[in-house]
């Protein structure tokens, strides 16, 4: 019955900080003229009340510029509710959770929140927001049937902003599932060379991951050979050829938040000329990963260091192979803000945790990508991933010199192992 995600069922510790978030939303919403803020189950509701619900019902929270917010939800859910870490911290009274039970309409417990929540606005709400990309159309009506003549906007622009600064028990939770899906990697890469099939890696990597006591947000994704040139491949039942391009994708997640790594392998042998220009391919997305790191830091705007990765890609002739934005935060969401893109004129500050992964993919060739979590920090940037990035036969070119101060995988022990040999672990 319970069908929660971890993320959902996980209550983080320290209700303060739930409170905190609400009088943060609060501050923007009065500065951009927004009455209301009208959530529906999913990370943001998750993230300011600390509580998540199963979304198959109806249900809605009510969050006014000033005053205390309410609550719909289904009557199974009403205690859940007003013991959440967000009701506890403001000290809700119970009677700000309006329920409806199974059968009956929601709409009269639709009013009544709306009626509480904007009782102390000081006149009714003109402009109500709501997160556009999550909400759905029956809960837009139902919110809508309760806020009548309300102009409505998007909410992601309010709740983006707020949600992209980790505070530092956020960092611990995405630093943690980094070092998870390391392990879990580590673990997989002995199956990366010729005679094992993708399947089976990711079938190694989930093995691990479970072991651990996590998963993958958004599934474990292998590549190999021509198929690597798809950056959204699925895993196949391919089995691995010598000279393959071969390309791993996959997450974990503590506490509801998201950890995400890309690594590329190319594995010795194949055809000479193919060989060649893999390896080229290999070493100028590894360059241009490299560039867009040491761009990382405070006061850089995101679309700089994307364009850092993108020159780099340019230059070596290869820019039309480069089909994506270079990054993406992290954080509650596996992709959340800020964009690591063309035209995202985000200012990086401290707290803020995002990927950079820039590829360059061939068709009928393959495809490299090296992906990383950076954090940006009070002076540079730190990758919270560390695993090993050159995993190609040769020697590891040289990183650029930058001033930020992200983190090298030669700082670390490596928790990987070279492609050509593995442990131990015979072909099939």
């Amino acid at each position: 019955m319970d069908g929660r995600t971890n993320r959902q069922a996980a209550e983080p510790e320290g209700t303060g900080r739930h409170g905190a978030r609400l009088a943060a939303l609060q501050q923007r919403m009065a500065a951009a003229g927004v009455d209301l803020v009208v959530l529906t189950p999913g990370t943001s509701w998750w993230y300011l009340t600390g509580v998540g619900l199963l979304a198959s019902r109806l249900a809605l929270f009510f969050v006014p510029r000033q005053g205390e917010p309410a609550w719909v939800v289904p009557r199974l859910e009403a205690e859940r509710v007003a013991r959440s870490p967000l009701a506890t911290a403001l000290a809700l009274a119970p009677e700000r959770v309006c329920t409806y039970a199974d059968g009956d309409d929601p709409a009269p417990a639709v009013a009544r929140a709306a009626a509480l929540a904007t009782a102390g606005l000081g006149g009714p709400p003109r402009v109500a927001a709501m997160e556009e990309r999550v909400a759905r159309l029956f809960e837009w009506h139902a919110a809508r049937g309760g806020l009548p003549g309300v102009a409505w906007q998007a909410a992601e622009p309010l709740l983006a902003a707020l949600r992209a600064r980790k505070d530092p028990a956020e960092v611990a939770a995405i630093r943690r599932a980094a070092e998870l899906v390391e392990t879990a990697l580590g673990h997989g890469s002995a199956f990366v060379q010729p005679g094992y099939r993708e399947s089976q890696i990711a079938r190694e990597i989930e093995k691990a991951l479970r072991e651990l006591g996590t998963r993958s947000p958004f599934g474990i994704h292998v590549a190999s050979g021509p198929r690597s040139a798809v950056p959204h491949a699925e895993t196949s039942d391919r089995m691995l050829q010598p000279g393959d391009l071969v390309w791993i994708d996959v997450g974990a997640e503590v506490d509801g938040y998201a950890a995400d790594i890309t690594r590329t392998f190319l594995l010795p042998g194949g055809d000479p000329t193919a060989a060649a220009r893999k390896a080229e391919i290999y070493r100028v997305c590894y360059q241009a990963q490299a560039a867009a790191r040491a761009a990382a830091r405070p006061g850089v705007r995101a679309r700089d260091v994307d364009a850092a990765a993108r020159q780099r890609i340019a230059q070596a002739g290869f820019g039309p192979y480069f089909t994506h934005r270079t990054g993406h935060g992290l954080g509650l969401d596996v992709h959340e803000a800020p964009d690591i893109a063309p035209g995202d004129d985000t200012v990086l500050e401290p707290g803020m945790v995002f990927t950079v992964e820039p590829g360059i993919y061939l068709p009928g060739i393959g495809g490299v990508r090296i992906e990383d979590d950076l954090l940006i920090t009070d002076d540079g940037a730190v990758s919270l991933t560390r695993y090993r990035r050159w995993l190609a036969p040769g020697p590891e070119p040289p990183e650029p010199a930058g001033p930020s101060a992200s983190r090298s995988a030669a700082d670390v022990p490596d928790p990987g192992r070279s492609v050509a040999g593995g442990r131990g672990a015979e072909g099939r």
